[in-house]
């Protein structure tokens, strides 16, 4: 499952998590942690953010991303929502709305992967490993020089 601030840092270069979230993602398009998952939450939410802070070509392009690398989205359906909204209001002091219905989502289709930067919300209440910060940082050589490839061969693309 990917949460919203992954995909944001995916798509900010000065994100402090891009890096992270370069390599997160890439391994989740190649099938590393399985079938990737979001919700319609997720989205909304990121499209939302990055529409507000990197323009609206920006917001669309994720949308591109979404498809074109067959992340799989979750739409909340009206028993997930009540969940979602019981479990949001017990925990409403840690969790936002969105990470709720990520929650229940996660728990009901028993995935058992999360990319997140945002651990405190999701320790405890998923039965999940949890990937986000220094995830960069983690990989073997082979890995990251993988990553860079990407890195680079995006940046040849931008000056074309």
């Amino acid at each position: 499952m990917i949460d919203t601030r992954v995909f944001y840092a995916f798509f900010d270069t000065r994100d402090e998590y891009y890096l992270d979230s370069l390599a997160m993602l890439t391994h989740c398009i190649e099938g590393r942690f399985g079938q990737p998952f979001t919700t319609d939450y997720v989205i909304l939410e990121a499209t939302t953010l990055m529409q507000k802070r990197l323009g609206s070509d920006v917001s669309l392009a994720f949308l591109d991303f979404i498809r074109d690398n067959k992340i799989k989205t979750i739409v909340v359906d009206e028993e997930s929502y009540e969940s979602a909204l019981k479990l949001f209001r017990k925990e409403f002091k840690r969790l936002s709305f969105c990470d709720s219905g990520t929650i229940v989502a996660m728990n009901e289709l028993s995935i058992s992967a999360l990319a997140s930067y945002d651990t405190r919300s999701f320790v405890g209440l998923v039965a999940a490993d949890i990937y986000g910060k220094k995830y960069f940082e983690s990989l073997n050589e082979k890995d990251a020089a993988h990553v860079r490839k990407k890195i680079a061969a995006n940046f040849r693309k931008s000056t074309l």
